[in-house]
């Protein structure tokens, strides 16, 4: 039984935020409370005294609790939280994990063909955001799944690196659509003109339909490497994200029995 049980459990009935979120602030705290433990051993306390003093400072009021539930749940935290909790079921996470590998399987081959790797100067970019996505993704994996380093301050540190490259990825693709209908619209198409006009342009010769299907076929590649690319960091994002969240809460439940 962990020393400070009881504190933690009289915590635990006081926040008011959902899980993930309530086991990863019990986690935090255990481990500042052990931390404060240490502290006042090592000046000498006997275990009950250090016990005693580390559980006062530990003694939360009800503004103190509510802040507390507040810093550990921003907007994206609470966004992140909610689609790692609505796939519950082992079913359902393997049902979704087979869908994105199929849809990665079947788009691949032509996402990584020559001539669509030259269609912008926007997908090497794209791609190297995609790798730096799974270095950190193996990095990560490999400290949960066979090193197995638990530690609640650091278990999550690295895990939303994967997500934010994937939305640098998406930022990638929408800057890049716009650029290449801009440059080759704009520059070809109709040099001079809008990017309302290219779009809305009707074609009077052959040469002109060939710069539009080019500038329609650059500005989709862009895109289609993007999505592509944030779809497989959201999958790696979700992996990571759930095998923590598992931990999370088995360690509260161990912390509270």
């Amino acid at each position: 039984m962990n020393r400070f049980s009881a504190l933690l459990k009289s915590i635990h009935d006081q926040l008011d935020v959902p899980q993930p979120a309530k086991s990863r602030i019990l986690l935090e705290i255990a481990a500042d409370l052990e931390d404060t433990y240490e502290f006042y051993r090592e000046r000498g306390e006997s275990e009950e005294n250090a016990t005693r003093l580390a559980q006062e400072k530990f003694i939360l009021d009800d503004l103190t609790i509510a802040e507390l539930s507040s810093i550990h749940q921003p907007l994206l935290r609470k966004w992140m939280d909610r689609i790692s909790l609505n796939v519950q079921s082992r079913w359902e996470r393997v049902l979704l994990i087979l869908t994105l590998l199929t849809i990665a399987a079947l788009s691949g081959r032509v996402l990584l063909s020559t001539d669509f790797m030259q269609n912008s100067i926007f997908v090497w970019p794209i791609w190297g955001t995609t790798i730096a996505g799974a270095v950190a993704f193996f990095i990560k994996f490999y400290k949960l799944y066979l090193v197995k380093d638990h530690q609640a301050k650091i278990l999550r540190k690295g895990i939303d690196i994967v997500g934010y490259l994937g939305a640098f990825s998406l930022a990638l693709g929408f800057t890049g659509y716009f650029y290449e209908l801009l440059h080759y619209g704009v520059d070809t198409v109709y040099p001079g003109g809008s990017l309302i006009t290219v779009i809305t342009t009707v074609t009077d010769s052959p040469q002109r339909i060939i710069d539009i299907t080019n500038c329609f076929i650059g500005s989709s590649t862009v895109m289609l490497a993007s999505l592509f690319s944030t779809l497989f960091m959201a999958l790696l994002w979700y992996i990571l994200n759930n095998k923590a969240t598992a931990i999370e809460m088995a360690e509260a439940e161990t912390l509270l029995a």
